[in-house]
C-alpha cells in the first residue's frame, strides 16, 4: 500500500493516552453537558470495537475515564441534580478500565509488528504532511484499509447499510440477556479521594514504560469583529410543503397523545440549549455497567475512511452522511408551525461506521416554539430512546420560518452544546421563504467553538466580538455527504 493512502504506522499506547488527556475541560460549560459528552465517549468506543478499531476504542474509553476524573473539580459537581447525573458514571468506571486493560495488548502487538516489518527504513523517512494528519486519527492506523469517502460514497453507504443490519440483529440477540451483566462497584458512595486515586494508578498501569514520540496542536487565529444579520419581529408567512414523500417504514414507535398523524415512526433526541434548559431527569444509558464485547482481533485488513475534513487546528473530523429526503421531511413535520411563524426543531442522529457517521433516525422531541426560538424539553426521554437504540446525537435541524438561512446568536449557543459532546456535529437551518432555502453549519474551532463556549451574555440574541465563528460543512468543501439511498425514519416523542 502506497505512502498515501495510510500512516506509515500505527500509534502506540502512549500515544493514545497523551491524545485523549489532550481536552479542554471547561468549568464553564455545565456539567450535565459534561455527563452527555462521557456517556457519547463511552457509545463511540462500543461502536469502534464492532469496526475492529482498537485504538479508537481505547482513545475514547481513556479520555472516558480522565473525563470522569476532572468532573469531582466542576463547579456544579456537589449539586443534588449533578450527583445523580454522575452516578451512573461512578457505576462505569470499572468497566471501562477493565475494558482497557484488554485492549491495551492488542495496540501493543500492532505496534511491535509493524516495528518487526518497517525494519528502521520507515524511521528514517520524513512523515508526509497527509501522515502528519493522520497520526492523530488512530482508525487510520493498524490493518485499515483507507479510502477517500469522497470517491466511495455509494460503497459507504452500502457497507453502513450492511453493517447495520448487522448491529440491530447482535442487539436484539443481546437484549434479554442485559439483565445478567456484572455489577461495578459503585463508587460514587466513596468519598472522591478514592475514586481519583484509583483513576490515578489505573492510569499509571496502562502507561507503558517505553518513549514515544510528542503530540502537536494549532493555534487560533486573531480575533476580529463579526456583525450578525439584524433580526426583525417574525410574522406569519404562508407557506404549503412539498408532496410528502414517503420515508421507510420501521416497527410502529411509542403512542403519543391524539395531533396530526404521521405516517413514519416518532422519535427523540437533542443535547439541551446550553445554560438555558432546565435537565428534567438525568439520562440513563447504562444502569448496571457491563465489560464491552471486544470482539476477536481481525486477520485481514479493516475498511476506513479518511477524514472527511480537518479542524481550523488540525484535527480530523469524520465524513457524515446525511440522507438527502430528511430535510423534506422535517418540512412537512413544521409546516404548521411555518405558517404560524414559529421555529420547531429536531435531532440528527445515527451511528458510526468504517470511520464515518450516518444519519438514520429523525427525532421530534418535546419543545417550546417561538417566534425567534425553538427550546427542548423533557431531555431525558430523548437520551433514554437514543441509549436503548445505541445512537449518536450527530446534530440538530431547525426552521427559520421568516428569517434568512444563517446562524442567529442563539443557534450558535446551542451548536455549541453539540459540538462539545462530538466535534463531527452539524446545525441543518431551513429557510424555506428565502434562498438560499438552508444550509449546514457548524462552528469553527478555532475561533468560533471556545469563543461561543466562553461568552456570558444573558440576552437571547446578542453580537460577538470575533469573525470566522461558524462555516458550512457540505462537500466539497466540508464533511458532510447527502446521500439518496441513505435510509432514516421519524422517532416522535412529542406529548403536547
Amino acid at each position: 500500500m502506497d505512502r498515501g493512502s495510510r500512516p506509515a504506522r500505527p500509534q502506540s499506547v502512549d500515544e493514545l493516552v497523551r491524545q485523549a488527556e489532550n481536552f479542554n475541560f471547561n468549568p464553564n460549560i455545565p456539567f450535565k453537558h459534561w455527563t452527555r459528552a462521557a456517556d457519547t465517549l463511552y457509545q463511540e468506543a462500543h461502536f469502534a470495537l464492532a469496526d475492529g478499531d482498537y485504538g479508537r476504542a481505547f482513545l475514547m474509553l481513556y479520555r472516558h475515564s480522565s473525563l470522569v476524573m476532572k468532573l469531582v473539580s466542576h463547579p456544579q459537581y456537589r449539586d443534588p441534580d449533578s450527583k445523580k447525573l454522575f452516578r451512573p458514571l461512578s457505576k462505569r468506571t470499572n468497566a471501562v478500565l477493565d475494558d482497557m486493560e484488554r485492549i491495551k495488548p492488542v495496540i501493543v502487538d500492532e505496534y511491535a509488528e509493524w516495528e518487526r516489518m518497517a525494519g528502521g527504513v520507515h524511521a528514517q523517512q520524513r512523515p508526509s504532511r497527509y501522515e502528519d494528519y493522520a497520526a492523530r486519527d488512530p482508525s487510520l492506523s493498524g490493518h485499515a484499509k483507507v479510502l477517500d469517502a469522497s470517491e466511495n460514497q455509494e460503497l459507504a453507504v452500502d457497507l453502513a447499510q450492511q453493517e447495520l443490519a448487522r448491529r440491530d440483529r447482535a442487539r436484539e440477540s443481546r437484549a434479554p440477556a442485559r439483565a445478567d451483566g456484572h455489577r461495578a462497584k459503585d463508587w460514587y458512595h466513596g468519598d472522591d479521594g478514592d475514586l481519583r486515586s484509583q483513576m490515578e494508578a489505573a492510569r499509571r498501569a496502562l502507561r507503558p514504560d517505553a518513549h514515544d514520540e510528542k503530540t502537536d496542536g494549532g493555534g487560533a487565529p486573531a480575533a476580529q469583529h463579526y456583525s450578525y444579520p439584524s433580526i426583525s419581529r417574525s410574522q406569519a408567512v404562508s407557506y404549503e410543503p412539498q408532496p410528502r414523500v414517503p420515508a421507510p417504514s420501521r416497527s410502529p414507535g411509542p403512542i403519543r397523545p391524539p395531533k396530526e398523524s404521521l405516517p413514519e415512526q416518532r422519535s427523540l433526541t437533542s443535547p439541551a440549549i446550553p445554560g438555558k434548559v432546565p435537565l428534567d431527569r438525568p439520562p440513563t444509558l447504562a444502569t448496571e455497567p457491563r465489560s464491552l464485547d471486544v470482539p476477536p482481533r481481525p486477520k485481514k485488513e479493516r475498511i476506513a475512511f479518511r477524514p472527511g475534513a480537518y479542524l481550523e487546528n488540525g484535527d480530523p473530523i469524520r465524513p457524515v452522511f446525511v440522507p438527502n429526503q430528511l430535510r423534506r421531511r422535517f418540512l412537512e413535520i413544521a409546516a404548521e408551525n411555518t405558517r404560524a411563524g414559529l421555529e420547531m426543531c429536531g435531532i440528527l442522529c445515527g451511528t458510526p461506521v468504517n470511520n464515518a457517521l450516518f444519519v438514520r433516525c429523525l427525532l421530534i422531541p418535546d419543545q417550546k416554539c417561538t417566534s425567534d426560538t425553538c427550546e427542548t424539553e423533557n431531555e431525558g426521554a430523548m437520551f433514554d430512546y437514543c441509549a436503548g437504540e445505541d445512537l449518536l446525537v450527530l446534530g440538530w435541524i431547525h426552521t427559520h420560518p421568516t428569517q434568512t438561512c444563517f446562524m442567529s446568536s442563539r443557534d450558535l449557543h446551542t451548536q455549541a452544546g453539540y459540538q462539545v459532546m462530538m466535534p463531527e456535529s452539524i446545525a441543518i437551518v431551513c429557510a424555506p421563504r428565502f434562498q438560499p432555502s438552508y444550509g449546514i453549519f457548524r462552528l469553527t474551532h478555532p475561533p468560533g467553538l471556545d469563543h461561543i463556549l466562553n461568552c456570558n451574555h444573558q440576552d437571547t440574541f446578542h453580537q460577538h466580538s470575533i469573525d470566522n465563528i461558524y462555516r458550512q460543512t457540505e462537500h466539497p468543501n466540508g464533511h458532510v455527504y447527502e446521500s439518496d439511498k441513505l435510509p432514516f425514519y421519524v422517532q416522535d416523542l412529542r406529548t403536547k
